[in-house]
């Protein structure tokens, strides 16, 4: 039977105001993104890249190998619609989100008999693979009984350590207001259908609206933070204005729900790139690591702020936790070639780094990490095939084109380095900073004073790697320079 629009949206209306999914209000963005997506006949643009951006507020050069959380929360929404449609009464309608893909399914119970036996089930689709690809059995599917109250338990266990944070001791969120609801879910309405790097003004109505409603709504504030924060990056102009709004926002949330991630993360954040108060970040984002152990960009941070803070052998204890952890993952790999890098200790990197490839052959930032790593041990032909294989699978990412010019200033092929810079600068967004950029590749050719120039002006527009200046090996030809050494002091002041 046909389903029209507006009976699904009825559907997932009843679904995100649900009582599990108020509790997971990031699960109901998620839900409602898909599906408002789908209905507006754009499911082809429903990739990890589109959510990570679109609902988990990554930045644009986010990278999807290296941060799991797409895959992570989608695993957990199909186990939160399981949950779900196995205790709440039959609308006629249901949602899934079928393995293998992030594109929903609106299925039609009305010509179903009303018990499905186990004489006759459905084959169970197969897991996605990392870049969300579609795989063959994700068609609609009929549960049993049985393997739906099977399916909630074992997923619930596996996400046990997230959920039970809703119910940690001290925490007092309750169910928000209904009109609080409301306003909160049209503002996530909105920016679902939002184009990047488009203003997010009605959103943030939205938003303001549901806590003004209800201002011990914690959830509310948090993504009210977050819609800020990205504004920012919109209206240049006002962002000091956006960015000081955003911050009330997540302070509040955070006083309302300690236990919350998201704001500690975003705080962090911002205390490690832009406000340059380490130790804050420190605090912040390893209170956000412990929280959220599954987010791969989190832990990142938290490790990159250790670093730059000074304790390096803390980070280090950090990455080797990861791999401890999680040894077949190619972030956590990585992560620790990183520090291996920062430690000069270059073969040790190149190891982890070719690890992190064989884990996963589509991580650019694998690849872009195996390539440093081997041009700093001296094999340049192999970095140069590194960095190729990167710049293939993501034509659009700035790192590895960088690390390209880097490489060729250092042949002493200088015009071809300046045309690789110029040509990313023209398709590449880069919020880590052109004049880092420029930096290493004048190191790299030898021009010290050019170099210091462009350090000095990244360091001047506070870019987002300026603070990795002290750590980065290909800055050493700069070290004992007391330019450089004044410059890089600077990320050392009390702030």
């Amino acid at each position: 039977m046909q389903i029209s629009d507006a009976e699904v949206r009825r559907e997932l209306d009843r679904v995100v105001s649900s009582p599990g999914f108020l509790r997971s209000a990031k699960l109901a963005c998620f839900l409602r993104y898909v599906v408002e997506k789908t209905l507006d006949g754009e499911a082809d643009t429903l990739k990890e890249y589109s959510l990570g951006v679109h609902v988990y507020q990554r930045k644009q050069d986010y990278e999807p190998r290296t941060d799991a959380t797409v895959r992570v929360e989608a695993t957990r929404l199909r186990t939160k619609l399981l949950e779900f449609y196995s205790t709440a009464e039959s609308s006629g309608i249901r949602i899934d989100l079928p393995k293998g893909t992030y594109v929903p399914k609106f299925v039609s119970l009305r010509d179903e008999p009303e018990e499905v036996t186990e004489s006759s089930p459905s084959p169970v689709p197969a897991e996605p693979d990392s870049a969300g690809t579609s795989a063959k059995g994700a068609n609609e599917s009929r549960y049993s009984l049985r393997w739906i109250v099977v399916a909630s338990l074992s997923a619930a266990l596996l996400s046990s350590a997230a959920t039970s944070l809703w119910w940690s001791a001290g925490n007092t969120r309750r169910v928000p207001t209904v009109d609080s609801q409301r306003h909160f879910l049209e503002g996530h309405r909105i920016w679902a259908r939002t184009p990047a790097n488009a203003p997010l003004q009605a959103a943030i109505a939205e938003f303001r609206q549901a806590v003004v409603a209800d201002p011990n709504f914690a959830q509310a504030w948090v993504d009210l933070g977050a819609a800020q924060d990205a504004q920012a990056d919109v209206d240049r102009q006002a962002r000091p204005e956006w960015l000081a709004k955003a911050r009330e926002s997540e302070l509040r949330a955070l006083q309302l729900d300690p236990s919350l991630a998201q704001p500690r993360r975003i705080l962090g954040s911002r205390y490690l790139f832009q406000d340059w108060r380490f130790q804050d970040a420190v605090r912040e984002l390893g209170k956000a690591a412990g929280l959220d152990p599954a987010d791969s960009h989190g832990q990142f941070l938290y490790i990159s702020a250790l670093a730059i803070a000074g304790n390096l052998a803390e980070a280090e204890r950090s990455a080797d936790a990861a791999v401890l952890v999680s040894p077949k993952s190619s972030e956590a790999s990585a992560l620790r070639a990183q520090v291996h890098l920062w430690w000069r200790r270059y073969r040790k990197a190149r190891e982890e780094a070719r690890r992190a490839v064989e884990l996963d052959p589509g991580s650019g930032f694998a690849h872009w990490m195996a390539g440093v790593a081997a041009q700093l041990d001296g094999d340049l032909p192999a970095a140069e095939a590194e960095y190729q294989e990167a710049i293939r699978q993501h034509p659009v990412e700035m790192r590895s084109k960088a690390a390209l010019a880097h490489l060729r200033a250092q042949q002493g092929r200088i015009d071809e380095a300046h045309r690789i810079v110029k040509d990313a600068m023209s398709c590449c967004d880069a919020r880590q900073g052109w004049h880092y950029v420029w930096a290493l590749v004048h190191t790299a050719s030898g021009e010290k004073a050019l170099a210091l120039d462009a350090l000095e002006l990244s360091i001047r527009d506070r870019e987002g790697s300026a603070p990795y200046a002290a750590l980065e090996p290909r800055f050493d030809a700069l070290h004992g320079d007391p330019r450089f050494e004044r410059l890089t002091a600077e990320f050392l002041k009390p702030r």
